[in-house]
This record gives structure tokens, C-alpha cells and sequence, in this order.
């Protein structure tokens, strides 16, 4: 239930961002002050108690840094700074990112197809229907000998099947 609860939280404090930015803000100002008043009341002037406060507190930047990351989802929020990054890059010089795209559009397209089409060809015909059971007569034509040659599948020659020359209703009947 906890982690439900940090996601919870963390998701939260990504949507109401500038709220929780703020409100952070405003808790370390206090904190600040609150040393502040604290070495005033020692004896220092506002000016020298403010540094002294800021010294004594550490980096104001860090500490809000800190909390950033437990707050929100930094992930998420590294993702949507790049991509607003990526944006205004491609709007800077709008001719090269249509260029850009184009070529990424045909190269993943083609890969795509190629892909496709030695699937379709090779990979899923070689399970369903081997090659060797295709390949069943192959006749020749020997021009020095002038004659036609009839050349037999591996599946003929082990007697698996017929040659389809003499297939007949009983051979069909036993698919």
C-alpha cells in the first residue's frame, strides 16, 4: 500500500507542480527567516543575520533540488523537458527537421517492408510448407542432348510422395 501511496503522491506533486513549487518556496523563506530572527536576536544586524542564516542553512538550490526529486516524477519530467527542447529545435530550422523526418520516415518504411516481405517469404512459408515438400518434379531441357529430363524431389526419392504426374483420386483422398 506504501508504494501505492508514494506513486500516489509523487504523481501529485507532478500535476500541481507550480503549487507545490511554491509552496516549498515559501516554507524555506520561513525556515530562513526564522534562523535570521534567531541570530538577530544574538546581536547581529538583519543583513549580517541573513547571510549567516543562509551559510548555516546550506544551499537553498539543493535543498529544493532534493525535494524535486522525491516530489515529482523526475523521469517523466526529464522526458517533457527534452521533448520541449526537441520542439523548439525543430521549429528554429523547420525546412532541415521536414528533411529530417522524411528520411526517417522512408528508411523506417522500408526496413518495415523488408522485414515484412522475408518474413512472409521465408520464415512463415518454411514452417507451414517446407521447401522440400514444394519442390516435387523439376524437368530439364539438355540442349546437347536434345532431350527433356525429369528430375526428382528429395521427398520422391525417399518415397515420401508421388510425383504429381501420377497422383490420382487416391492420393488426393488422403490429404
Amino acid at each position: 500500500m506504501s508504494r501505492m501511496r508514494t506513486f500516489a503522491s509523487r504523481l501529485l506533486g507532478f500535476l500541481f507542480r507550480r503549487r507545490r513549487e511554491r509552496e516549498l518556496h515559501e516554507e524555506l523563506e520561513s525556515h530562513l527567516r526564522l534562523l535570521a530572527e534567531e541570530t538577530v536576536r544574538g546581536g547581529m544586524s538583519l543583513q549580517e543575520a541573513q547571510c549567516s542564516a543562509r551559510r548555516e542553512f546550506g544551499g537553498v538550490e539543493q535543498t529544493k533540488e532534493a525535494y524535486r526529486d522525491q516530489r515529482g516524477l523526475p523521469f517523466l519530467e526529464a522526458l517533457l523537458q527534452d521533448m520541449r527542447f526537441g520542439v523548439r529545435l525543430m521549429a528554429k530550422d523547420a525546412a532541415l527537421s521536414i528533411i529530417i523526418v522524411t528520411i526517417l520516415a522512408v528508411g523506417i518504411g522500408a526496413g518495415t517492408s523488408l522485414c515484412s516481405l522475408i518474413d512472409a517469404c521465408l520464415v512463415r512459408t518454411s514452417i507451414t510448407h517446407p521447401i522440400v515438400d514444394r519442390w516435387e518434379a523439376v524437368r530439364a531441357y539438355l540442349p546437347h542432348q536434345k532431350t527433356f529430363v525429369n528430375f526428382l524431389s528429395v521427398p520422391e526419392i525417399r518415397g515420401q510422395t508421388t510425383p504429381r504426374s501420377f497422383r490420382g483420386r487416391r492420393s488426393r483422398s488422403r490429404r
